[in-house]
């Protein structure tokens, strides 16, 4: 469905509603959809009620849940997004600020968040039930930024790459620069990019663990980890 068919679709919907109410009836419209329930997200739809056919039963660390609902606090912010979130060379130690947070205090250093997700990654690729999503989120942003930033040769180069925010940017950084990057490593955007956010009120598990369950997907992210 393209942009255009989605609003004409609300569009109707939300007329059959108003048509209801002024009669003093109620309707409930079902929307059975592919797609992503915000898209349908509007004044009318305010108050919808979300349930995924396909409801998948992972569950995330509630460490790492209070980690990103934290991300933004002005004490950890940048350090958080750009050492933990995103591949670097460098380590950090914030353990006080962590533990003023309530947060995980280890994880306030890099290798011991690093170790937690690289051990989601494994169960993840080897089938195990029991992985955490959004730690798999996590590592393929990681992993994907540290194979291009192994491909840029020039230190200068590297630096830069390294202070570039968001993926997206830094991988049209390196090809800027003649680095061939993969179409795929973009594609997996949907996965990194929609995996490191935490909305609360809202099922924030269904939709990232519905697509890492994806065979295409699946593929795509083994063959990011076999290289």
């Amino acid at each position: 469905m393209d942009d255009a068919s989605l609003i004409a679709v609300q569009y109707y919907i939300t007329q059959f509603i108003e048509e209801y109410s002024m009669t003093g009836r109620r309707i409930y419209p079902l929307i059975l959809t592919h797609l992503n329930p915000d898209y349908f997200r509007n004044f009318t739809f305010s108050k919808q009620k979300i349930y995924y056919l396909d409801r998948r039963e992972l569950k995330v660390n509630q460490h790492l849940v209070k980690l990103l609902i934290n991300r933004e606090h002005p004490s950890i912010q940048d350090d958080v997004s750009k050492y933990l979130f995103h591949f670097h060379t460098s380590c950090i130690n914030k353990r006080l600020e962590f533990r003023a947070l309530s947060l995980k205090e280890t994880w306030g250093e890099g290798y011991n968040f690093d170790g937690f997700i690289d051990t989601e990654m494994r169960k993840y690729l080897n089938r195990k039930a029991d992985y955490d999503p959004f730690a798999v989120c996590c590592t393929i942003r990681k992993r994907i930024e540290k194979l291009i930033y192994g491909k840029i040769v020039d230190m200068n180069s590297k630096t830069i790459f390294l202070d570039t925010h968001t993926t997206s940017k830094k991988l049209d950084f390196a090809e800027s620069i003649g680095v061939i990057v993969p179409e795929a490593y973009y594609l997996l955007g949907i996965i990194y990019n929609n995996g490191m956010h935490w909305k609360k009120g809202q099922d924030n598990v269904s939709q990232i663990a519905a697509k890492l369950e994806n065979l295409t997907i699946r593929y795509l992210i083994k063959d990011v980890f076999v290289q």
